[in-house]
């Protein structure tokens, strides 16, 4: 007898392990979503991360202004807003960044790590003029102007 396995029985358990990998990845990244973290200050106290494709982002602009991250660079910046603006960003770029307040202003949020395609919000409730870093990347900045 035999012990070989036939190449249509090893495509087979190859199908399966993908399928099984892939099922587990989309999950981890479900889970990261969910464990968004929570602004302080006067901005919102829910933020929101979400993961997806780049397609997701014209969704997330209609329900306040965005931002995108491409090619190491936030844009548009400065982003002007009005108080109680809900502003999110999106990661377009082929690298991990995060969106994050700098040291010292009144208000302040900090995104998890966004993967490529992921995005997060933070609503902007006091006016003021607030700027931002990529903590992975301290050379990318921006900044949000609130009226």
């Amino acid at each position: 007898m035999s012990t070989t396995t036939s190449p249509a029985r090893r495509a087979r358990r190859s199908a399966r392990t993908t399928l099984v990998a892939v099922t587990a990845s989309v999950a981890s990244v479900a889970l990261l979503g969910a464990c968004g973290s929570s602004g302080k200050g006067y901005g919102s106290s829910n933020p929101t991360t979400t993961a997806g494709s780049a397609a997701a982002a014209p969704a997330a602009a209609t329900g306040g202004s965005a931002v995108t991250i491409n090619n190491f660079a936030f844009s548009p910046t400065p982003l002007k807003v009005k108080s109680g603006t809900k502003v999110t960003v999106t990661n377009k770029d082929s690298t991990t960044h995060t969106w994050t307040a700098d040291s010292g202003d009144a208000v302040t949020w900090t995104s998890p790590d966004l993967s490529p395609g992921s995005s997060y919000s933070f609503t902007f409730s006091k006016a003021g003029t607030y700027s931002y870093h990529c903590k992975i990347h301290p050379s990318m900045t921006g900044t949000v102007v609130v009226s």
